[in-house]
C-alpha cells in the first residue's frame, strides 16, 4: 500500500507498507457477476498512523 503524505518543497513524499488485503461479501452484479462489497487491509509491520487494519467500502457503480 503507498500514502502520499505531504509535500517538501516540489518533492512529494511516498511512504510505502506492506499490507494484506482481503475481500469478503461478494455480491451479484449484472447477471453472473460478482463484486465484493468490503475490502479490509491489515498492516503487519504498521501502516499509516501506526494503524494495524484498515476497512473500506468500494465504489458502488462497478464497471465491467
Amino acid at each position: 500500500m503507498c500514502d502520499t503524505s505531504g509535500e517538501i518543497g516540489n518533492s512529494i513524499v511516498v511512504n510505502i507498507y506492506d499490507a494484506n488485503i482481503v475481500l469478503t461479501k461478494p455480491k451479484n452484479f449484472k447477471k453472473s457477476k460478482k463484486t465484493f462489497t468490503k475490502v479490509s487491509l491489515k498492516f503487519p509491520t504498521g501502516g499509516p498512523g501506526g494503524k494495524t487494519s484498515a476497512n473500506y467500502l468500494p465504489p458502488r457503480n462497478a464497471s465491467d
